[in-house]
């Protein structure tokens, strides 16, 4: 047996061991919202608000939604690529209408980069609540059934160098901000 379809199996039996373990746990509600609440169009709606009602954050607001479109956009072409299918059966409707591939998670990614992004608030209690509220998020895909192992560890993987991609480029986005005059 290959090494690789070796790791995959053993991904395959692990994830479901956990999906397993949760519904006996009745962790489904919870994991649920947790999950939702790191919906693309949550973040990208509660950036817009803020670039909209608070105008002195316009810019952070800006970066932060951009950030967030061209990381969903990241990951939808890695799963159209990749086409790893769901573990069956995936427990929600939503993602055989919407998203059928697995492989990334986006919520994980999309957690791990909010979490990295709000260190540019210089609040070590946000950047905190925020790193708990990541770990649920990934930790939910999981107990939904809607992710393997894998696809959870790549999405950490990928929102964590996403996050240090914008750490690292955060003053030049800043300053074209200035040239912008937000």
């Amino acid at each position: 047996m290959k090494p690789i379809q070796r790791i995959l199996e053993l991904d395959v039996l692990l994830s479901c061991a956990l999906t397993q373990w949760a519904n006996r746990h009745g962790l489904q509600k919870f994991a649920r919202f947790i999950s939702h609440s790191a919906d693309s169009w949550v973040w990208l709606g509660i950036f817009l608000l803020v670039g909209v009602l608070v105008p002195s954050q316009r810019c952070w607001a800006g970066i932060g939604f951009g950030a967030t479109f061209l990381l969903a956009s990241l990951v939808f072409v890695l799963k159209v690529l990749i086409r790893r299918e769901r573990p069956q059966p995936a427990n929600d409707w939503i993602y055989a209408l919407t998203d059928e591939h697995s492989f990334p998670s986006g919520h994980a990614a999309r957690g791990v980069f909010i979490t990295m992004f709000a260190l540019h608030l210089g609040r070590p209690e946000i950047f905190l609540g925020l790193l708990v509220w990541a770990i649920w998020v990934s930790l939910s895909r999981l107990v939904l059934g809607v992710h393997y192992v894998l696809d959870v560890l790549i999405g950490i993987f990928i929102g964590g160098i996403w996050g240090g991609i914008l750490l690292n480029t955060w003053p030049i986005l800043i300053s074209f901000c200035g040239i912008l005059g937000s």
